[in-house]
Protein backbone atom coordinates (compact mmCIF):
# COMPACT_ATOMS: atom_id res chain seq x y z
CA UNK A 1 0.00 0.00 0.00
CA UNK A 2 0.99 3.45 -1.13
CA UNK A 3 2.30 5.84 1.72
CA UNK A 4 0.79 9.24 3.31
CA UNK A 5 2.65 12.02 1.66
CA UNK A 6 0.19 14.62 3.24
CA UNK A 7 2.48 17.62 4.89
CA UNK A 8 4.41 16.36 7.82
CA UNK A 9 2.55 16.38 10.96
CA UNK A 10 3.47 16.56 15.18
CA UNK A 11 4.25 13.54 15.79
CA UNK A 12 1.94 13.21 19.34
CA UNK A 13 4.08 11.20 21.45
CA UNK A 14 4.42 12.32 25.52
CA UNK A 15 7.63 12.19 25.43
CA UNK A 16 9.95 14.66 24.58
CA UNK A 17 11.94 14.16 21.33
CA UNK A 18 15.17 13.60 21.33
CA UNK A 19 15.86 13.28 17.80
CA UNK A 20 13.98 13.41 14.62
CA UNK A 21 16.63 11.78 12.54
CA UNK A 22 15.99 7.96 12.02
CA UNK A 23 19.65 7.53 11.97
CA UNK A 24 20.70 9.46 15.17
CA UNK A 25 20.93 8.09 18.45
CA UNK A 26 18.63 9.92 21.29
CA UNK A 27 20.36 12.24 23.47
CA UNK A 28 20.15 11.61 26.85
CA UNK A 29 17.14 12.90 28.42
CA UNK A 30 15.66 12.28 31.35
CA UNK A 31 11.93 13.53 31.29
CA UNK A 32 8.55 12.14 33.26
CA UNK A 33 6.18 10.33 31.55
CA UNK A 34 3.07 10.89 30.40
CA UNK A 35 0.09 8.72 30.39
CA UNK A 36 0.05 6.01 27.43
CA UNK A 37 -1.17 7.30 23.88
CA UNK A 38 -2.71 5.02 21.88
CA UNK A 39 -0.61 3.93 18.65
CA UNK A 40 -3.00 4.22 15.44
CA UNK A 41 -1.28 3.11 12.63
CA UNK A 42 -3.35 4.99 10.07
CA UNK A 43 -1.45 7.73 11.43
CA UNK A 44 1.70 7.12 10.07
CA UNK A 45 4.92 8.52 10.54
CA UNK A 46 5.53 11.66 7.53
CA UNK A 47 9.67 12.08 7.40
CA UNK A 48 11.96 11.65 4.70
CA UNK A 49 12.03 8.33 5.72
CA UNK A 50 8.67 6.88 5.40
CA UNK A 51 8.11 6.23 2.15
CA UNK A 52 10.29 3.14 3.49
CA UNK A 53 8.55 2.40 6.86
CA UNK A 54 5.98 -1.15 6.74
CA UNK A 55 2.67 0.45 5.25
CA UNK A 56 -0.86 0.93 7.59
CA UNK A 57 -1.88 -2.26 6.83
CA UNK A 58 1.03 -4.30 7.71
CA UNK A 59 1.40 -1.77 11.15
CA UNK A 60 -2.16 -2.78 11.56
CA UNK A 61 -1.00 -6.50 11.62
CA UNK A 62 1.66 -6.06 13.92
CA UNK A 63 0.05 -3.65 16.45
CA UNK A 64 -2.47 -6.59 17.04
CA UNK A 65 -0.55 -9.03 16.74
CA UNK A 66 2.02 -7.48 20.07
CA UNK A 67 -1.93 -7.55 21.39
CA UNK A 68 -2.85 -10.27 20.70
CA UNK A 69 0.34 -12.57 21.05
CA UNK A 70 1.80 -10.98 23.69
CA UNK A 71 0.05 -8.21 25.76
CA UNK A 72 -2.73 -10.51 26.40
CA UNK A 73 -0.42 -13.36 27.40
CA UNK A 74 1.83 -11.00 29.63
CA UNK A 75 4.80 -12.07 27.14
CA UNK A 76 7.26 -9.12 26.11
CA UNK A 77 8.31 -9.05 22.88
CA UNK A 78 10.78 -7.60 20.25
CA UNK A 79 10.61 -7.71 16.75
CA UNK A 80 12.65 -10.16 15.00
CA UNK A 81 13.46 -8.57 11.15
CA UNK A 82 14.06 -12.52 10.02
CA UNK A 83 10.88 -13.66 11.17
CA UNK A 84 8.99 -10.57 10.08
CA UNK A 85 6.91 -10.92 12.96
CA UNK A 86 7.41 -9.89 16.91
CA UNK A 87 8.85 -12.43 18.69
CA UNK A 88 9.14 -13.03 22.95
CA UNK A 89 12.26 -10.82 24.59
CA UNK A 90 13.60 -12.24 27.62
CA UNK A 91 16.24 -9.80 30.17
CA UNK A 92 18.15 -11.71 32.42
CA UNK A 93 17.73 -8.43 34.79
CA UNK A 94 14.13 -9.15 36.85
CA UNK A 95 12.57 -6.34 37.58
CA UNK A 96 11.77 -3.26 35.97
CA UNK A 97 14.46 -1.20 37.81
CA UNK A 98 17.05 -3.47 36.74
CA UNK A 99 15.49 -3.57 33.06
CA UNK A 100 16.32 0.27 32.99
CA UNK A 101 19.78 0.14 34.65
CA UNK A 102 20.98 -3.15 32.31
CA UNK A 103 19.44 -0.91 29.33
CA UNK A 104 21.20 1.79 30.15
CA UNK A 105 24.65 0.43 30.72
CA UNK A 106 24.40 -1.83 27.37
CA UNK A 107 24.47 -4.94 29.48
CA UNK A 108 21.19 -6.20 27.82
CA UNK A 109 20.26 -6.65 24.51
CA UNK A 110 17.80 -4.18 23.82
CA UNK A 111 13.83 -5.16 22.29
CA UNK A 112 13.01 -3.16 18.88
CA UNK A 113 9.47 -2.23 17.23
CA UNK A 114 8.81 -3.58 13.72
CA UNK A 115 9.96 0.23 12.47
CA UNK A 116 13.05 -1.36 12.23
CA UNK A 117 12.06 -2.72 9.44
CA UNK A 118 12.77 0.47 7.37
CA UNK A 119 16.76 0.19 6.30
CA UNK A 120 16.95 4.24 6.83
CA UNK A 121 15.86 3.65 10.47
CA UNK A 122 19.38 3.29 12.88
CA UNK A 123 18.31 0.52 15.41
CA UNK A 124 18.74 2.57 18.26
CA UNK A 125 15.84 4.99 16.72
CA UNK A 126 14.15 1.41 17.05
CA UNK A 127 14.74 0.65 20.52
CA UNK A 128 12.08 -0.54 23.33
CA UNK A 129 12.57 1.21 26.82
CA UNK A 130 11.16 0.36 30.06
CA UNK A 131 8.75 2.80 31.38
CA UNK A 132 7.19 3.32 34.79
CA UNK A 133 3.71 3.11 34.97
CA UNK A 134 2.68 6.99 36.29
CA UNK A 135 0.14 7.05 38.79
CA UNK A 136 -2.36 8.64 36.92
CA UNK A 137 -2.50 5.69 34.81
CA UNK A 138 -6.00 3.28 35.48
CA UNK A 139 -4.19 0.08 34.09
CA UNK A 140 -3.65 -0.65 37.58
CA UNK A 141 -2.28 -4.09 36.96
CA UNK A 142 0.97 -2.86 35.05
CA UNK A 143 4.45 -1.75 36.77
CA UNK A 144 4.78 -0.09 33.39
CA UNK A 145 5.41 -0.02 29.68
CA UNK A 146 8.12 -1.24 26.77
CA UNK A 147 7.68 1.78 24.12
CA UNK A 148 10.06 3.75 21.86
CA UNK A 149 10.82 7.14 23.15
CA UNK A 150 11.43 8.82 19.61
CA UNK A 151 8.50 8.34 17.83
CA UNK A 152 4.52 7.43 18.51
CA UNK A 153 4.26 3.37 17.99
CA UNK A 154 3.55 0.47 20.84
CA UNK A 155 2.96 0.63 24.58
CA UNK A 156 3.52 -2.71 25.73
CA UNK A 157 2.25 -3.60 29.08
CA UNK A 158 4.54 -4.97 31.31
CA UNK A 159 2.95 -6.92 34.08
CA UNK A 160 3.82 -7.60 37.84
CA UNK A 161 5.04 -11.24 37.40
CA UNK A 162 7.62 -9.95 35.37
CA UNK A 163 8.78 -7.49 38.00
CA UNK A 164 10.08 -8.93 40.76
CA UNK A 165 11.14 -6.59 42.77
CA UNK A 166 10.42 -7.71 46.33
CA UNK A 167 13.61 -7.73 48.54
CA UNK A 168 12.63 -11.46 49.32
CA UNK A 169 9.26 -10.97 50.93
CA UNK A 170 6.95 -8.70 51.95
CA UNK A 171 7.01 -5.14 52.91
CA UNK A 172 5.64 -4.37 56.19
CA UNK A 173 2.90 -1.93 57.26
CA UNK A 174 -0.30 -1.58 56.48
CA UNK A 175 -1.03 -3.83 52.87
CA UNK A 176 2.30 -2.68 51.78
CA UNK A 177 1.26 0.79 51.47
CA UNK A 178 3.95 3.36 49.36
CA UNK A 179 4.48 6.34 51.28
CA UNK A 180 6.83 8.15 49.66
CA UNK A 181 5.88 11.26 47.20
CA UNK A 182 7.61 10.27 44.36
CA UNK A 183 5.47 7.24 42.89
CA UNK A 184 4.90 9.15 39.39
CA UNK A 185 7.52 7.54 37.15
CA UNK A 186 10.62 8.21 35.63
CA UNK A 187 11.69 7.58 32.28
CA UNK A 188 15.37 6.49 31.97
CA UNK A 189 17.83 8.01 29.72
CA UNK A 190 18.42 6.63 26.50
CA UNK A 191 21.77 7.02 26.20
CA UNK A 192 22.82 6.52 29.61
CA UNK A 193 26.65 6.66 31.15
CA UNK A 194 28.96 4.61 29.77
CA UNK A 195 29.26 0.92 30.96
CA UNK A 196 32.41 1.24 32.51
CA UNK A 197 31.61 3.56 34.68
CA UNK A 198 28.64 1.80 36.37
CA UNK A 199 29.09 -1.68 38.06
CA UNK A 200 25.32 -2.95 37.35
CA UNK A 201 24.87 -5.88 39.89
CA UNK A 202 21.37 -7.61 40.26
CA UNK A 203 20.34 -5.36 43.43
CA UNK A 204 21.37 -2.37 42.12
CA UNK A 205 17.66 -0.18 41.07
CA UNK A 206 16.67 3.48 40.82
CA UNK A 207 15.82 3.91 44.86
CA UNK A 208 12.22 5.23 44.04
CA UNK A 209 9.91 4.60 46.60
CA UNK A 210 9.11 1.21 45.96
CA UNK A 211 12.90 0.06 46.78
CA UNK A 212 13.54 2.72 49.75
CA UNK A 213 9.68 1.80 51.60
CA UNK A 214 11.74 -0.65 54.35
CA UNK A 215 14.59 2.15 55.09
CA UNK A 216 11.20 4.93 55.38
CA UNK A 217 9.52 2.42 57.76
CA UNK A 218 11.98 1.55 59.94
CA UNK A 219 12.53 5.42 60.97
CA UNK A 220 9.30 5.56 61.31
CA UNK A 221 8.55 2.62 63.52
CA UNK A 222 12.14 2.88 65.59
CA UNK A 223 12.16 -1.25 65.53
CA UNK A 224 15.96 -0.82 66.13
CA UNK A 225 15.46 1.71 69.09
CA UNK A 226 13.29 0.18 70.95
CA UNK A 227 15.48 -2.97 71.24
CA UNK A 228 18.06 -0.73 73.14
CA UNK A 229 15.43 0.24 75.42
CA UNK A 230 14.04 -1.73 78.23
CA UNK A 231 10.64 -2.46 78.85
CA UNK A 232 9.23 0.72 80.35
CA UNK A 233 11.25 2.77 78.50
CA UNK A 234 10.09 1.45 75.90
CA UNK A 235 6.07 2.04 76.81
CA UNK A 236 6.63 5.37 78.14
CA UNK A 237 7.85 6.19 74.90
CA UNK A 238 5.57 4.94 73.06
CA UNK A 239 5.06 8.54 71.01
CA UNK A 240 8.49 7.83 68.91
CA UNK A 241 6.45 5.75 66.71
CA UNK A 242 4.45 7.29 63.47
CA UNK A 243 2.85 5.43 60.66
CA UNK A 244 4.14 7.44 57.83
CA UNK A 245 6.02 10.92 57.48
CA UNK A 246 4.86 14.15 59.68
CA UNK A 247 3.35 15.32 56.62
CA UNK A 248 1.17 13.97 53.92
CA UNK A 249 2.36 14.43 49.89
CA UNK A 250 -0.88 15.79 49.48
CA UNK A 251 -0.11 18.93 51.08
CA UNK A 252 2.99 19.77 49.11
CA UNK A 253 3.04 22.62 47.35
CA UNK A 254 4.70 22.39 44.20
CA UNK A 255 5.72 25.48 41.48
CA UNK A 256 3.07 25.38 38.27
CA UNK A 257 5.90 27.12 36.16
CA UNK A 258 9.35 26.21 35.60
CA UNK A 259 11.15 29.20 35.70
CA UNK A 260 13.04 30.81 32.79
CA UNK A 261 16.48 30.41 34.24
CA UNK A 262 17.58 27.59 36.65
CA UNK A 263 21.00 27.42 36.81
CA UNK A 264 22.95 24.67 36.09
CA UNK A 265 23.38 21.04 37.68
CA UNK A 266 25.70 20.37 40.77
CA UNK A 267 26.36 17.35 39.22
CA UNK A 268 27.66 15.63 36.17
CA UNK A 269 25.43 13.06 34.42
CA UNK A 270 27.62 9.87 35.74
CA UNK A 271 27.31 11.53 38.97
CA UNK A 272 23.71 12.30 39.08
CA UNK A 273 22.90 8.83 37.28
CA UNK A 274 24.58 6.96 39.83
CA UNK A 275 23.50 9.03 42.75
CA UNK A 276 19.79 7.74 41.95
CA UNK A 277 20.70 3.99 42.17
CA UNK A 278 20.72 1.60 45.19
CA UNK A 279 22.44 -1.55 46.42
CA UNK A 280 18.91 -2.92 47.55
CA UNK A 281 20.61 -6.09 49.00
CA UNK A 282 23.43 -3.96 51.01
CA UNK A 283 20.35 -1.81 52.36
CA UNK A 284 17.89 -4.56 53.66
CA UNK A 285 21.27 -6.47 55.19
CA UNK A 286 21.73 -3.44 57.00
CA UNK A 287 17.83 -2.86 57.96
CA UNK A 288 16.93 -7.08 59.08
CA UNK A 289 20.39 -6.42 61.29
CA UNK A 290 19.65 -3.60 62.91
CA UNK A 291 15.72 -4.12 63.49
CA UNK A 292 16.79 -7.71 64.73
CA UNK A 293 19.29 -5.86 67.67
CA UNK A 294 22.73 -7.43 66.16
CA UNK A 295 24.66 -4.55 66.37
CA UNK A 296 24.07 -3.59 69.80
CA UNK A 297 25.68 -6.81 70.45
CA UNK A 298 27.85 -6.66 67.74
CA UNK A 299 28.75 -3.29 66.78
CA UNK A 300 32.28 -4.18 65.11
CA UNK A 301 30.55 -6.21 62.36
CA UNK A 302 28.73 -2.87 61.46
CA UNK A 303 30.23 -1.93 57.82
CA UNK A 304 30.70 2.23 58.74
CA UNK A 305 32.21 1.08 62.22
CA UNK A 306 35.56 1.03 60.99
CA UNK A 307 36.51 3.78 59.11
CA UNK A 308 40.02 4.27 59.03
CA UNK A 309 40.69 2.38 55.71
CA UNK A 310 39.16 3.47 52.74
CA UNK A 311 38.93 -0.11 51.48
CA UNK A 312 37.39 -1.61 53.87
CA UNK A 313 34.49 1.35 53.99
CA UNK A 314 31.22 1.04 52.34
CA UNK A 315 31.44 2.69 48.87
CA UNK A 316 29.11 5.23 49.57
CA UNK A 317 30.75 6.68 52.35
CA UNK A 318 34.09 7.08 50.31
CA UNK A 319 33.47 10.84 49.11
CA UNK A 320 33.56 11.80 52.48
CA UNK A 321 37.02 10.44 53.25
CA UNK A 322 38.74 12.28 50.17
CA UNK A 323 41.08 14.71 50.88
CA UNK A 324 38.90 17.98 50.98
CA UNK A 325 35.78 16.36 52.58
CA UNK A 326 36.23 18.12 56.01
CA UNK A 327 35.93 21.39 54.19
CA UNK A 328 33.94 20.89 51.63
CA UNK A 329 31.39 19.15 54.21
CA UNK A 330 31.52 22.28 57.03
CA UNK A 331 31.92 24.66 54.84
CA UNK A 332 28.16 23.44 53.14
CA UNK A 333 26.73 23.51 56.35
CA UNK A 334 28.13 26.06 58.52
CA UNK A 335 25.13 27.80 58.17
CA UNK A 336 22.72 25.98 59.90
CA UNK A 337 25.33 24.34 62.58
CA UNK A 338 23.61 26.54 65.03
CA UNK A 339 19.92 25.25 64.32
CA UNK A 340 18.66 22.69 66.33
CA UNK A 341 19.31 19.84 63.82
CA UNK A 342 22.60 21.24 63.65
CA UNK A 343 23.80 21.50 66.62
CA UNK A 344 22.15 17.62 67.33
CA UNK A 345 24.53 16.28 65.07
CA UNK A 346 27.29 17.86 66.12
CA UNK A 347 26.69 16.37 69.87
CA UNK A 348 25.47 13.02 67.94
CA UNK A 349 29.09 13.05 66.79
CA UNK A 350 30.53 14.10 69.64
CA UNK A 351 31.67 13.02 73.54
CA UNK A 352 27.96 13.98 74.10
CA UNK A 353 25.65 12.45 72.48
CA UNK A 354 21.84 13.13 72.31
CA UNK A 355 18.78 11.37 73.79
CA UNK A 356 17.26 8.18 72.92
CA UNK A 357 14.07 10.46 71.80
CA UNK A 358 16.01 13.25 70.29
CA UNK A 359 17.63 10.75 67.88
CA UNK A 360 14.14 8.98 66.67
CA UNK A 361 12.97 12.80 65.65
CA UNK A 362 16.18 13.58 64.13
CA UNK A 363 15.84 10.24 61.69
CA UNK A 364 12.16 11.25 61.00
CA UNK A 365 12.94 14.81 60.17
CA UNK A 366 14.06 13.67 56.68
CA UNK A 367 12.80 14.21 53.43
CA UNK A 368 13.72 12.14 49.85
CA UNK A 369 14.00 14.64 46.69
CA UNK A 370 11.43 12.88 43.97
CA UNK A 371 13.78 13.86 41.37
CA UNK A 372 17.39 13.08 42.51
CA UNK A 373 16.44 10.48 45.40
CA UNK A 374 18.77 11.64 47.89
CA UNK A 375 17.65 12.36 51.57
CA UNK A 376 18.03 15.91 53.46
CA UNK A 377 17.06 17.00 56.49
CA UNK A 378 13.93 20.07 56.27
CA UNK A 379 16.37 22.39 56.02
CA UNK A 380 18.77 21.28 53.50
CA UNK A 381 15.92 20.07 51.65
CA UNK A 382 14.67 24.07 51.36
CA UNK A 383 18.41 24.67 50.67
CA UNK A 384 18.54 22.13 47.77
CA UNK A 385 15.35 23.50 46.06
CA UNK A 386 16.19 27.28 46.79
CA UNK A 387 13.20 29.87 45.83
CA UNK A 388 13.25 28.44 42.58
CA UNK A 389 11.69 24.90 43.41
CA UNK A 390 14.19 22.89 41.63
CA UNK A 391 16.06 20.09 42.27
CA UNK A 392 19.90 21.04 41.81
CA UNK A 393 21.02 17.53 42.08
CA UNK A 394 19.73 15.99 38.82
CA UNK A 395 20.42 16.95 35.66
CA UNK A 396 17.38 18.48 33.91
CA UNK A 397 16.84 20.78 37.42
CA UNK A 398 13.67 19.00 37.53
CA UNK A 399 10.70 21.36 39.29
CA UNK A 400 10.17 19.75 42.73
CA UNK A 401 8.07 19.93 46.19
CA UNK A 402 8.35 22.60 48.58
CA UNK A 403 7.65 22.11 51.51
CA UNK A 404 7.67 25.41 53.60
CA UNK A 405 3.91 25.48 54.12
CA UNK A 406 3.50 22.09 55.94
CA UNK A 407 6.68 22.42 57.93
CA UNK A 408 5.01 25.81 58.96
CA UNK A 409 2.43 23.54 60.89
CA UNK A 410 5.01 20.83 61.82
CA UNK A 411 6.39 21.07 65.62
CA UNK A 412 10.01 22.22 65.19
CA UNK A 413 12.74 19.99 66.42
CA UNK A 414 13.69 20.73 70.23
CA UNK A 415 16.80 19.24 72.02
CA UNK A 416 18.07 19.55 75.29
CA UNK A 417 20.73 22.50 75.96
CA UNK A 418 24.06 20.96 75.52
CA UNK A 419 26.16 21.92 79.04
CA UNK A 420 28.28 24.91 79.47
CA UNK A 421 31.73 24.01 77.71
CA UNK A 422 30.58 21.16 75.74
CA UNK A 423 33.01 20.86 72.56
CA UNK A 424 30.91 20.18 69.43
CA UNK A 425 33.56 19.41 67.32
CA UNK A 426 35.16 16.57 68.61
CA UNK A 427 37.68 14.92 66.40
CA UNK A 428 37.59 12.12 64.28
CA UNK A 429 34.44 11.45 65.46
CA UNK A 430 32.56 14.71 63.89
CA UNK A 431 35.25 14.72 61.10
CA UNK A 432 35.41 11.00 59.87
CA UNK A 433 33.31 9.49 56.79
CA UNK A 434 29.85 8.90 59.35
CA UNK A 435 29.89 12.58 60.54
CA UNK A 436 31.05 14.56 57.35
CA UNK A 437 27.55 12.88 56.21
CA UNK A 438 25.38 13.64 58.63
CA UNK A 439 26.28 17.35 58.13
CA UNK A 440 25.67 16.78 54.02
CA UNK A 441 22.94 15.26 54.94
CA UNK A 442 21.79 18.86 56.88
CA UNK A 443 23.09 20.59 53.09
CA UNK A 444 21.75 20.88 49.87
CA UNK A 445 23.67 18.33 48.79
CA UNK A 446 22.01 15.49 50.97
CA UNK A 447 23.00 11.90 50.95
CA UNK A 448 22.12 8.95 48.69
CA UNK A 449 19.72 5.88 49.73
CA UNK A 450 22.94 3.86 50.11
CA UNK A 451 24.81 6.10 52.85
CA UNK A 452 21.07 7.68 54.41
CA UNK A 453 21.22 3.58 55.47
CA UNK A 454 24.42 3.32 56.61
CA UNK A 455 23.55 7.07 58.71
CA UNK A 456 20.27 5.54 60.32
CA UNK A 457 21.87 2.34 61.37
CA UNK A 458 25.83 3.46 62.95
CA UNK A 459 24.87 4.50 66.58
CA UNK A 460 25.66 3.39 69.71
CA UNK A 461 23.65 4.24 72.98
CA UNK A 462 25.71 4.24 76.14
CA UNK A 463 24.84 1.87 78.76
CA UNK A 464 25.41 4.46 81.43
CA UNK A 465 24.38 8.04 80.76
CA UNK A 466 21.37 6.61 78.12
CA UNK A 467 22.87 9.03 75.16
CA UNK A 468 23.23 7.83 71.63
CA UNK A 469 26.15 8.56 69.62
CA UNK A 470 27.53 7.73 66.31
CA UNK A 471 30.22 4.61 66.64
CA UNK A 472 33.12 7.18 66.74
CA UNK A 473 31.47 9.05 69.15
CA UNK A 474 31.19 6.59 71.66
CA UNK A 475 34.43 5.90 71.87
CA UNK A 476 35.13 9.45 72.38
CA UNK A 477 32.66 9.77 74.70
CA UNK A 478 34.17 6.94 76.79
CA UNK A 479 37.62 8.09 76.98
CA UNK A 480 36.82 11.74 77.50
CA UNK A 481 39.32 13.45 80.36
CA UNK A 482 37.04 15.56 82.25
CA UNK A 483 34.67 14.34 84.63
CA UNK A 484 31.58 15.21 82.90
CA UNK A 485 31.56 11.31 82.02
CA UNK A 486 32.88 9.21 84.55
CA UNK A 487 30.65 6.97 85.73
CA UNK A 488 30.76 6.01 81.32
CA UNK A 489 34.10 5.41 81.68
CA UNK A 490 34.36 3.30 84.85
CA UNK A 491 31.38 1.05 83.42
CA UNK A 492 33.43 1.00 79.85
CA UNK A 493 31.87 -0.96 76.80
CA UNK A 494 32.05 -4.49 77.06
CA UNK A 495 31.20 -5.35 73.41
CA UNK A 496 33.49 -2.93 72.15
CA UNK A 497 36.40 -4.39 74.02
CA UNK A 498 36.83 -0.84 76.14
CA UNK A 499 37.33 -1.97 79.53
CA UNK A 500 35.90 0.95 82.40
CA UNK A 501 38.48 2.78 84.34
CA UNK A 502 37.06 1.21 87.55
CA UNK A 503 37.64 -2.46 86.21
CA UNK A 504 41.53 -1.23 85.82
CA UNK A 505 41.70 0.24 88.76
CA UNK A 506 40.64 -3.65 90.23
CA UNK A 507 43.33 -4.81 88.58
CA UNK A 508 46.05 -2.29 89.32
CA UNK A 509 45.27 -3.16 92.64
Amino acid sequence: MGKDTSPSRPIPSPYTHYSHLRNAAPKAVSSRTSLPVDYNPDLPLTDAYASTDPDVEACHLYRDQAHFNFAAQRRLLTFNIQAGEYVPWTCQWLGIDWMIVALNTNQCTPAYCHHIINPSCSPEWCHLFPVKRNFKDPALDVVGYLTPCTHTCIWHPIHPSQDQLGFGGEFPGKNGAQTDTDTDCRVSSPVAPSSSSLNLSNHRVFASSTATFNTDQMVYLQHDLYRACDLDEAVENDHWVSLGPLFTSSHLRRTLETPDYKGTSLFTENEAYERQLTDREIVQSLLDAAESGHYLNNPHSHPAFDLLERGAAPACLHPFMDELSERIAFHRTGHLHGTPVGTALLLFNGTKGISIGEFAELRKRSHKCTSCYCYFSFDGYQRHIGYRGVCKNSLDLETVPDLSTVLAKIKPFSIQPPPAGTTFISHPAATNAVGLAWLTWNSHIGVTHDTWAQLITAWRRCDHCGNVQSFQGHVSHLEEKTDRYWSCRDGGDDDLNIIGRAVLEQLDE
